[in-house]
C-alpha cells in the first residue's frame, strides 16, 4: 500500500507521494455526487475508497477491517455505509465466504436531469460575464474610433 510521507520543513502542508511505496492512482468523483445532501460523508468517502481500490477495472475486494480503518469508523458502522451504498444501486456485494473478503462490484454514478434551477443560474451567470465584459471593451472601442 503506498503511502504519503511528511512534507519537510520548508514546504509545510504539500503533500509527497513516495514512488517506491508502490504505485498511486487519483479518483475522480463526480461533483454532484460529493455535493449531494442524499449520501453522508461516510458514504461517499466510503464509494471513493471503493474506486481507489478497483483502479482500472470495476471490481474491488479489500477487507471491511481494512476499509473501516481507512475511513476511520468501525466495522458495524462501515456496513451501514456499505448498506447505503447498495441500496442506492452503486455497488454490488457478492460474498465469497468465510475468511475471504467480499466482492465489491461498484457501478457508474447515475446521470442527474438537468435542473431547472441551475440552468436558470448559469443563463444569469452568462449574461452577467458577457454584460461585464461588454462594459469592460466599451471605452476601448469607443476610444478607438474617436
Amino acid at each position: 500500500m503506498s503511502e504519503i510521507r511528511p512534507a519537510p520543513p520548508d514546504d509545510p502542508g504539500e503533500l509527497h507521494y513516495d514512488p517506491e511505496l508502490g504505485p498511486g492512482y487519483f479518483v475522480q468523483i463526480r461533483s454532484d455526487f460529493m455535493r449531494s445532501a442524499a449520501f453522508k460523508p461516510l458514504v461517499k468517502t466510503l464509494y471513493i475508497i471503493l474506486l481507489s481500490y478497483a483502479a482500472e477495472g470495476a471490481t474491488a475486494w479489500p477487507g471491511q477491517a481494512r476499509l473501516a480503518g481507512e475511513c476511520a469508523v468501525s466495522e458495524p458502522t462501515l456496513r451501514t455505509a456499505l448498506g447505503a451504498l447498495r441500496t442506492a444501486g452503486l455497488i454490488t456485494i457478492k460474498r465469497r465466504g468465510q475468511g475471504r473478503p467480499n466482492l465489491y462490484h461498484l457501478h457508474k454514478l447515475p446521470v442527474l436531469p438537468p435542473n431547472p434551477e441551475r440552468k436558470n443560474f448559469r443563463s444569469a451567470l452568462n449574461a452577467r460575464i458577457l454584460r461585464s465584459r461588454t462594459q469592460a471593451l466599451y471605452p476601448l472601442v469607443r476610444k478607438q474610433f474617436s
